[in-house]
């Protein structure tokens, strides 16, 4: 992301507010989502390991009960706290964020070629705002679209599923 001082833009010290090239913050933001998805995924397994641990003090968790049979009979036994609790994984299915912003096509660069340019409210303004929309969905490989306005501007297609420099971080 090409990056200039905000701030040092309203005290007159850089021209141009920070701008991002559309193709750049989608990647971006798939990066993130795929980053959540890993790390969301890889605390709830280490919860169920440790959940599911036999080899500590006492053996894993269990609830005892009793039940008293028609013939007076007692009947006892052991629930594996594990049996008791949810172990369905969360997953974050979506991911939209929207923006208000110019939008500025490069003439050099090929059709599509979009930059963003935040609009600071406080500043007047100077060129018609709009409303981008980037929408995510799925878990394993997020698709998606963008939208300028309500008006739909092109398809993000599906991650190939790797994950480039990202795979392995923490």
């Amino acid at each position: 992301m090409n990056r200039t001082d905000n701030d040092g833009a309203r005290r007159g010290g850089a021209d141009a507010p920070e701008r991002s090239d559309l193709e750049h913050f989608v990647q971006m933001l798939r990066r993130a989502l795929e980053t959540v998805q890993m790390r969301l995924r890889d605390q709830q397994e280490s919860w169920l390991r440790r959940l599911l641990d036999t080899e500590g003090e006492g053996g894993a968790d269990a609830i005892p009960w009793q039940m008293a049979a028609a013939d007076g009979t007692l009947i006892s036994g052991e629930v594996p706290a594990a049996a008791l609790r949810n172990t369905k994984f969360l997953t974050v299915t979506q991911l939209t964020i929207e923006l208000d912003c110019t939008v500025e096509m490069e003439p050099d660069q090929p059709q599509g070629s979009f930059y963003l340019i935040p609009v600071d409210r406080r500043d007047p303004p100077r060129k018609r705002t709009h409303r981008v929309c980037i929408a995510l969905r799925g878990a394993e490989r997020p698709a998606g679209e963008i939208t300028v306005d309500g008006e739909w501007l092109r398809e993000i297609p599906a991650s190939d599923g790797t994950r480039e420099a990202h795979h392995g971080a923490s």
